[in-house]
């Protein structure tokens, strides 16, 4: 036993340290070398993390560091926020008591979307449960708002939601989302916002032909789209008279009358189209307009009055896209295409024509769901000779002298057909003297040509 206590110290002997250091029990940890800088330094390193269109995490994991950061922070983490408005969602109902209990917060919030939300296992949307008239008691709190999405909200909340005097942001929201449910007087009053430069109109069916449109002085829209949208020249006219500096227009041709089952996508139109009379109502923008998009997708005409749209006194017009039926006559008239290129102005960059069914074409024409027999097989048979294409051609040959600006040109045919098939597309090869004189006039030319459907 002895010894084998002895072997036991010796051991213990061999393994303690040689100096004994005294140990503390509890040292708090360094402080961030962060919160050792100005508060001024550290409110633009917030400023940098929080620039739009940047990823919010570092901003998040740099305020959850400490306390005195988090401190700091506040007032940047609220600026972009999104909720699904339901009394169970505990994001919803933290922003709600966040803004009601601190102003200082709610002056920071500069986006709100409200998001739907899918019930468990099922495609349906969950219901909102959040009164119209809360959700507006919250707009009011929130001064600063440059962005608003009510698209995850029901159609019956939207008015009571924007159109109350006392909403702050009136002055300075900039970009809305809605899902719809406005007339068009709300409409008008929503354009008018001082800060808003974007309005995008989508599927608009405007067949009522509204004549009457309230008493708004001025529109600061940039730019007005009305997409996959059929709208009446009234409204077409009391818009574009209003805005004061609008830089891009979209839409498809406006109408006078319209026949009763004419629908968002396609529209019998019960008149002759003029181009001449489309010029009179574009004179309140052709100042400040740089690009002009005129569709006449889905539309059938009762016919066209030979006039064309002359843009070339247009000072700042860049972008040109417009329906053939705004320059040209059906083939079948055989009116001359020459000195087209007159029509459009010396700013011009780019040009894109859209040459609709209902007979009209680039070198043949269609109609019916089919193109003409007769002049496809002279095309085949002749290809475009130099008459038809000359005045493709004069666009590079006078291109120092009229528009030396432009850069892109393209034509394409629609391939919808009101028949049974839709038609196919076409490249046509170019003829070499054609591309030689784009080529050396520095312009891309682009043709793209319909043809019959293959039969499977």
């Amino acid at each position: 036993m002895s010894q084998l206590l002895q072997r036991c110290l010796s051991r213990l002997r061999r393994s303690r340290p040689s100096k004994i250091h005294p140990v503390t029990l509890f040292q708090p940890p360094p402080k961030p070398y962060l919160v050792l800088l100005p508060n001024e330094i550290l409110h633009i390193i917030f400023e940098l993390l929080n620039l739009e269109g940047e990823s919010r995490k570092p901003l998040l994991e740099l305020a959850l560091t400490c306390r005195a950061l988090w401190e700091l922070s506040r007032v940047y983490i609220p600026k972009d926020v999104t909720l699904f408005a339901h009394s169970t969602n505990p994001t919803y109902t933290l922003f709600e008591r966040s803004i009601l209990a601190d102003a200082a917060y709610a002056e920071n919030v500069k986006s709100l979307v409200f998001e739907s939300k899918k019930k468990k296992d099922s495609e349906e949307d969950e219901e909102v449960d959040i009164p119209a008239e809360k959700i507006a008691s919250i707009l009011k709190c929130l001064p600063a708002l440059t962005t608003l999405n009510l698209n995850g909200l029901p159609h019956n909340h939207i008015k009571p939601a924007l159109f109350d005097e006392q909403h702050p942001f009136r002055s300075c929201l900039g970009k809305l989302d809605i899902p719809g449910g406005l007339t068009v007087p709300q409409v008008a009053e929503l354009i008018g916002y001082p800060a808003i430069r974007k309005w995008r109109f989508w599927r608009l069916g405007d067949f009522d032909c509204y004549d009457e449109f309230p008493d708004v002085d001025d529109i600061y829209l940039k730019e007005l789209s009305f997409e996959n949208s059929m709208i009446a020249k009234p409204l077409f006219d009391n818009v574009l008279k209003r805005c004061r500096n609008l830089k891009m227009l979209e839409c498809n041709l406006p109408f006078s009358k319209m026949a009763e089952k004419s629908t968002v996508t396609e529209a019998q139109i019960d008149e002759v189209f003029s181009a001449a009379q489309i010029s009179k109502s574009l004179e309140w923008v052709k100042e400040t307009l740089t690009k002009l998009q005129l569709q006449s997708h889905g539309q059938a005409w009762k016919g066209e009055d030979e006039t064309s749209l002359d843009l070339s006194d247009w000072p700042e017009l860049m972008n040109v896209e417009l329906s053939a039926l705004c320059l040209f006559s059906p083939l079948s008239k055989t009116v001359s295409r020459d000195g087209s290129y007159k029509l459009f102005p010396r700013s011009t960059e780019t040009i894109k024509i859209h040459f609709p069914t209902n007979g009209f074409g680039i070198f043949f024409s269609a109609g019916d769901g089919k193109i003409n027999a007769e002049e496809y097989s002279r095309f085949l048979f002749n290809g475009a000779g130099a008459v038809d294409a000359h005045w493709i051609h004069e666009f590079a040959l006078n291109k120092a002298t009229a528009l030396p600006n432009l850069r892109e040109f393209i034509l394409y045919e629609d391939i919808t057909s009101p028949g049974e098939e839709d038609y196919e597309s076409q490249d046509w090869t170019i003829p070499s003297y054609l591309k030689s004189a784009f080529d050396d006039a520095q312009i891309s030319l682009s043709v793209a040509l319909r043809k019959n459907a293959t039969k499977t």
